[in-house]
């Protein structure tokens, strides 16, 4: 799925909150698929927001210098919780 698409997703499921309504079942799994490896209290509305704010992520690490392959390697482990991805994200989006 892409960020864009997410995006559509939740601006769509705003209005009676309940954004999975307007998901077909393959993005629906994906958004659990997420979900089921995100550490801590979350929802599937939580993964969903990760899967949205992917691209400015990714955005950021090339503009560190990695290479969009490596950028979307990182952001992905980042979204399943690794300490080490994460620490890489909050170091070029501050």
């Amino acid at each position: 799925m892409t960020p864009e698409r997410a995006k559509e997703i939740m601006e769509l499921g705003r209005q009676w909150a309940n954004p999975g309504k307007y998901c077909t079942p393959a993005e629906d799994n994906e958004v659990r698929d997420l979900w089921l490896t995100m550490p801590g209290y979350t929802c599937w509305y939580d993964a969903l927001l990760r899967i949205s704010n992917r691209q400015s992520v990714i955005a950021a690490l090339v503009k560190y210098g990695h290479t969009p392959v490596k950028s979307l390697e990182i952001a992905l482990d980042a979204e399943r919780g690794d300490p080490h991805a994460i620490k890489w994200i909050a170091m070029v989006t501050t």
